[in-house]
């Protein structure tokens, strides 16, 4: 019977003749539940009679070949030999009495297999050997199957989570990925093994094939690091893989700082927070304050709602940089915790003599608490605050002339300020280092920000030159409470000189009055008239009443300068206004008509003490018209008429009412205008001359 099978496999290994396009074997699908033991029909369609045929296919994962094999059908005296290798199953029909299938359709045999333990979807693809009654191979096609395993099945692609540091007692969650590669709804309801106080967030359901997000509530509960090992409770087959979580569990005790906007100038108070999951009893804290904030000796306190019969220390150490570090230490000797789980714990105040916001950090902190009878830093954070700071700012020159003033008048003059700052400014009081300027603004004096306001001074000495003071302003602002101001205030006695001209007519000397304004005793003065050099000629310098007893001497210092000198033996042109010379300059060549300009440089006022005492600043100066002439014309039209005669005529019969020029009608130059002044103008109309 051995040597019969075996030729038979020799047989179908070999054959080779033609085959015929009618022959199919197909697999019927089968479906079960997991570790069912389902029965698969295979059936033949041919138009030929048959031998023998081998099937052979791979079997899906965790199923099982049950050994049992049947031939049905058009095949039931023949038998049927199967086995597995390789992970494919290989079954044999045959006859050892060459019985063979007839042509036609229907069963030809059945195998029995057993369902793995997941649910599943798989093919059952066959592939055949397909031996005719001659003994040739016959050309076979095979149509494919499907096998089910029922149920859903969950999966994890990610197993092991790492939640990182976990606050003890603090509710937290997490997702687990878990895939359904079964065939029916996948349905999460729970945990198994998981520690107390975790539980699955909500009940998930993932369809076939489909993935999801578990979500997981976890309360830590384990101080340091803790390995949890965790199912999910589902309506999958079989027990469900396991989900690693690793996390590093703490008490969340953090202490920070809480600030309030505060003012520049004034205190502020800081509040010192503690959120605690132990039974925290005292602390240590190193607070940093920045440039221009201090702290405000003995406010430090432990609030009473938290704490109870806790003892409080306070050190301050000053930096080079400016910045001031306190320590500030809360105990218990007994080792009794803070009341309550979070508020504030204590408050101190700091001084704020600052305009600008800072941060006011915690440079460290130490929480000790009871942890297994031992006593333990568990501070797990900590940190400052940021103050926000408004203020005035004071903004004003710290050099400002107030002016040239003479000692004639009170008033010495004024400066303005203004607030830079978001909070009102307040001048409170002005030092000034003499007692003769004297502020004449009220004080104190209030502005709003982003406003001026000015001070104005007064000197009541007649003390005379460039004077310097120190004013020192007192406000406040508090990054300058104290403010020093050089205030420099020029002071003179005036004593000035004027010029004024007459008109002249040509040929005519041209005649200038020097005029003094002085606040002092003149004793002498000396100057340089300054005019066109057409004008050269001679010049005298004639004495007023008012510099009765003066000297003068005249000296040609160039072309167009001559330089004037009055000077007294003995008497003073006192204080006053007015004429102190009477200035004639006689040109060589008698100069054309026209405008001139002359001025006075390098002016001396001398007193007694040889000191220069002139103060002006404008240069004196005078313009000075010379008209056109022509003897005769007595009404300006540059020529010689009857017109003229009749004016002349008209003035010597009414000289109150019609005025004449003088020296165009002295026709005969005797300084006087008489009858023979006009017969003479008479004479030269009717000659021609």
């Amino acid at each position: 019977m051995r040597t019969r099978i075996f030729a038979l496999w020799l047989l179908l290994a070999a054959a080779t003749a033609a085959a015929f396009a009618g022959n199919r074997i197909s697999i019927a699908g089968a479906e079960g539940a997991p570790g069912d033991v389902v029965t698969v029909m295979v059936s033949m369609e041919s138009d030929t009679p048959a031998e023998g045929m081998q099937l052979s296919l791979t079997l899906p994962e965790g199923t099982v070949f049950t050994g049992d094999a049947t031939a049905l059908g058009r095949a039931h005296e023949m038998r049927v030999q199967g086995g597995v290798r390789g992970g494919r199953l290989n079954l044999t029909l045959f006859s050892l009495n060459r019985a063979a299938i007839a042509a036609g359709s229907g069963k030809v045999m059945s195998f029995g297999l057993r369902l793995g333990a997941t649910p599943m979807l798989a093919d059952l693809a066959p592939e055949a050997v397909l031996v005719g009654a001659d003994g040739s191979r016959l050309e076979v096609s095979c149509d494919e199957a499907v096998l089910r395993v029922n149920g859903a099945a969950l999966s994890l692609p990610q197993r092991e989570y790492g939640l990182g540091r976990v606050a003890l007692g603090e509710p937290r969650t997490f997702t687990v990925t878990v895939a359904n590669t079964g065939t029916d709804v996948l349905n999460i309801s729970g945990l198994s093994g998981a520690p107390e106080g975790w539980s699955l967030a909500a009940p998930l359901s993932v369809a076939p094939g489909d993935r999801g997000a578990a979500t997981v509530r976890v309360v830590p509960s384990v101080r340091g690091r803790d390995v949890t090992l965790i199912r999910f409770d589902s309506n999958a087959s079989g027990e469900s893989e396991r989900v690693i979580v690793t996390s590093e569990g703490f008490g969340r005790n953090e202490m920070f700082l809480t600030t309030t906007a505060a003012k520049g100038g004034e205190e502020a108070l800081v509040g010192m927070t503690l959120k605690n999951y132990d039974g925290v009893c005292g602390f240590t804290a190193k607070v940093e304050l920045p440039r221009g904030f201090g702290y405000v000796p003995g406010s430090f306190a432990i609030d009473g709602a938290r704490a109870v019969g806790h003892g409080t220390t306070a050190t301050v150490e000053e930096g080079r940089d400016g910045k001031t570090t306190v320590t500030l230490t809360a105990y218990s000797l007994t080792n009794k915790p803070f009341a309550g789980r979070e508020g504030t714990v204590a408050t101190f105040r700091v001084l704020v003599a600052s305009r600008n916001g800072a941060t006011l950090g915690l440079k460290s902190a130490v929480l000790p608490a009871l942890i297994d009878s031992k006593v333990t830093d568990v501070a797990s954070a900590f940190g400052g605050a940021y103050m926000s700071v408004s203020s005035p700012t004071l903004n004003v020159a710290r050099t400002q002339n107030l002016g040239r003033t003479p000692v004639t008048q009170a008033e010495a003059g004024s400066f303005s300020f203004s607030n830079y700052g978001s909070e009102s400014l307040t001048v409170s009081s002005l030092d000034i280092d003499d007692e003769a300027l004297h502020l004449s603004t009220p004080l104190p004096i209030t502005i709003s920000p982003w406003s001026s306001a000015t001070l104005s001074f007064t000197r009541s000495d007649d003390a005379r030159g460039e004077l310097r003071h120190l004013v020192r302003l007192h406000s406040n602002d508090p990054d300058t409470p104290v403010l020093d101001r050089d205030q420099p205030i020029d002071r003179y006695s005036p004593n000035e000189l004027t010029l004024e001209a007459d008109e002249a007519d040509e040929g005519d000397p041209l005649v200038l009055r020097l005029l003094m304004d002085n606040n002092d005793d003149i004793e002498g003065l000396q100057f340089d008239l300054n005019f066109d050099a057409s004008l050269a000629g001679t010049l005298v310098a004639e004495p007023t009443e008012r510099a009765e007893g003066f000297r003068t001497s005249v000296s040609r210092m160039a072309d167009g300068r001559m330089r004037v000198v009055a000077y007294s033996m003995g008497g003073a042109i006192a204080r006053g206004s007015g004429p102190v010379m009477t200035l004639t300059l006689t040109p060589a060549t008698a100069c054309a008509e026209g405008s001139y300009t002359l001025t006075a440089s390098d002016i001396v006022l001398g007193n007694g003490s040889m000191e220069n005492l002139h103060s002006a600043t404008v240069v004196p100066q005078t313009s000075l018209t010379v008209n056109f002439f022509l003897l005769g014309d007595l009404n300006s039209d540059r020529r010689v008429s009857s017109t003229d005669v009749n004016i002349i005529l008209s003035h010597l019969l009414r000289p109150d009412e019609v005025a004449v020029k003088v020296r165009a009608a002295d026709i005969n130059k005797d300084g006087n205008i008489s009858s023979t002044d006009a017969n003479l103008l008479i004479r030269t109309l009717t000659k021609g001359n």
